[in-house]
């Protein structure tokens, strides 16, 4: 057994009708490329764990209490960096911000990962004018989304990391059922 310290991610992802939409665009868009999909997520935290049992430990007392999160569309966006090829742009949240800051400080990590509220769409080593043209002619028939579970997920290819999706697992989940802050 591998004891050494694994890529960990904790990714909020959609509820119900919001999962199923965002999954048949990203399902669909990634098609187009040849690609394999991914699951429709906003990474709140990214780093490396020693500690998986005190990253859990930090998600259920960042979420304690809390009910599922709307966020607000802040438009279609991209760039040229490779895990933010084309992706729904949010605007800030504060809970976001807040569960973003608890886990930092929970686990001690001196993570480089920043928070910047997104959803990707399709991740593709494409030139900047290629992503620019799919994102304007990408559309959203929603202003928000909203979102009621919080997950560990890790790549299981250390290799490839995130890059091979069809590898990623979830090691841990926590709904958000509560009834508020």
């Amino acid at each position: 057994m591998d004891n050494g310290p694994k890529r960990c991610s904790v990714f909020l992802t959609p509820a119900g009708d919001d999962f199923a939409r965002l999954d048949g665009l990203i399902t669909e868009t990634c098609a187009r490329y040849d690609l394999p999909p991914f699951e429709p997520h906003v990474t709140l935290y990214s780093g490396m764990s020693l500690d998986p049992p005190l990253l859990k430990r930090a998600i259920d007392a960042a979420v304690a209490g809390l009910a599922p999160i709307t966020l607000t569309v802040r438009g279609i966006g991209c760039t040229p960096e490779y895990f933010r090829t084309l992706f729904i742009e949010f605007h800030e949240h504060h809970l976001l911000r807040r569960i973003h800051g608890q886990l930092k400080a929970e686990c001690g990590d001196s993570s480089p990962y920043l928070l910047a509220p997104h959803l990707s769409l399709l991740y593709a080593d494409l030139p900047l004018g290629e992503k620019e043209a799919l994102a304007a002619k990408t559309r959203l028939d929603r202003s928000e989304l909203h979102f009621d579970e919080v997950k560990i997920v890790t790549p299981l290819n250390r290799e490839e990391g995130w890059r091979d999706t069809m590898q990623w697992r979830t090691i841990y989940r926590r709904k958000l059922e509560g009834k508020g802050v």
